[in-house]
C-alpha cells in the first residue's frame, strides 16, 4: 500500500477505536498502520494498548512483536532485543508438550 491507503485506512481504525475501544484487534491493525507509516511512538502505544486489551495470547504475542519493532525504530535496541528474548522464553514455556514417545508410536500406528 502507499502511504495515501495507509492514512485512509488510519482514518478508519481510529474511528473503530470510538465504537469497540476494548477490543485488541483495532490497536493492533492501527499499530501495524503506523509503523509503515514511520510513526513509530504511535506504533509503540497503540501495540502496548493492544498487549493490554488482548484476551488471547497470539494477539497479545503479536502486540509484544509491534512494540518491539517500534521500539527498535525508536532507537531503543536493547530494550526490542529484550522484549524478543521474553517472548520466545514465554512460548517456549506455554507451548504444548510432546507426546510421550508410547503415546506418539501408539497413535503412528492408528
Amino acid at each position: 500500500m502507499q502511504n495515501a491507503k495507509y492514512e485512509r485506512a488510519l482514518i478508519l481504525y481510529l474511528a473503530l477505536k470510538r465504537l469497540y475501544p476494548g477490543e485488541a484487534e483495532y490497536p493492533l491493525a492501527r499499530a501495524y498502520i503506523y509503523i509503515q507509516m514511520g510513526e513509530y511512538q504511535a506504533a509503540k502505544e497503540e501495540a502496548l494498548l493492544a498487549e493490554s486489551l488482548a484476551k488471547s495470547a497470539a494477539k497479545r504475542y503479536f502486540g509484544r512483536l509491534l512494540t518491539s519493532k517500534a521500539l527498535w525504530h525508536l532507537g531503543e535496541e536493547a530494550l526490542s532485543q529484550q522484549l524478543l528474548i521474553d517472548f520466545l522464553e514465554e512460548q517456549r514455556r506455554t507451548q504444548v508438550q510432546p507426546l510421550s514417545p508410547a503415546l506418539a508410536s501408539a497413535g503412528a500406528r492408528l
